[in-house]
């Protein structure tokens, strides 16, 4: 079960960019898109880590750093690329407890 409604997902989908490329235009006229970061993602792989091309949603501004949780501050991110980042915050927010 998603923590989004459909309404949520489906605005977060259209802040994305269609790609580029004329194969995913053939085959995916509205499923592709592409993410912030360059990534060709598939609306309908929302969720499913264990395929290509699938994402979820990440916030721009990390909440963990003080950053809202609003349309504004979302994002569709493959989930690759999502995880990577979660990975990098987890570390700093550790090192930075370490110090203290």
């Amino acid at each position: 079960m998603s923590a989004y409604s459909e309404y949520q997902l489906d605005q977060i989908w259209l802040n994305t960019t269609r790609p580029l490329g004329v194969l995913y235009r053939l085959e995916h006229p509205t499923d592709a898109r592409m993410d912030e970061s360059g990534n060709v993602i598939y609306r309908s792989r929302y969720g499913q880590a264990h395929l290509s091309h699938s994402w979820e949603v990440d916030h721009r501004n990390a909440l963990a750093l003080g950053g809202p949780h609003n349309t504004s501050n979302l994002r569709a991110l493959a989930c690759t690329a999502n995880r990577s980042l979660g990975g990098l915050l987890g570390n700093f927010l550790a090192e930075l407890h370490q110090q203290k």
